[in-house]
């Protein structure tokens, strides 16, 4: 996918606003991750000022992608609905100062984060990053399509149990 560079601080300066669709097939990273190269994501990234007074980007990212359940190997529709506020620093030191100004409660909000940015960037690239981090480490089906696999996983170790050991015959030879 073609990218869409901004001046990240003058875009938050300004209140600027861009969105776009990602297609998940031209996002080798997300490629990777996902059971196929199908789906497309909508992405909306708005340029502001935190109540803080930092710069801010205000990202949602909502689609589809495929991924692999980990409990039944099967692909599955994950839906990707995200958003973040992402607080602009210019330097990792700058980053910190940020970090110590905001209290506690700011601090524990998931959606909330403070990142250093080079004042050119690549929102495409931000937006893939914002959906990786959305995927699940080990995403799996709330209810996998086929309850008869794991049943018929339990059957077979019933019947491997009830096998004696080929061992079994050694532990009378020791006597």
């Amino acid at each position: 996918m073609a990218s869409v560079e901004i001046d990240a601080f003058e875009f938050s300066r300004l209140g600027e606003s861009r969105s776009g669709q990602m297609v998940v097939a031209t996002s080798p990273r997300l490629v990777k991750e996902c059971a196929d190269a199908s789906g497309n994501l909508n992405w909306t990234v708005s340029g502001g000022a935190h109540s803080s007074g930092y710069p801010e980007l205000r990202m949602t990212v909502a689609g589809e992608v495929q991924l692999i359940c980990q409990r039944c190997l099967k692909a599955f529709e994950h839906v990707i609905d995200s958003s973040a506020t992402l607080v602009l620093a210019r330097s990792d030191l700058q980053a910190d100062q940020i970090e110590a100004a905001f209290d506690d409660a700011l601090l524990d909000d998931e959606s909330l984060d403070v990142i250093v940015v080079v004042p050119a960037m690549d929102l495409v690239e931000l937006v893939e990053d914002e959906v990786l981090l959305s995927i699940p480490q080990a995403p799996k089906h709330e209810q996998c399509p086929s309850d008869k696999t794991v049943v018929g996983k339990k059957a077979d170790l019933e019947l491997i149990a009830e096998k004696p050991s080929p061992f079994a015959a050694l532990k009378n030879l020791r006597h």
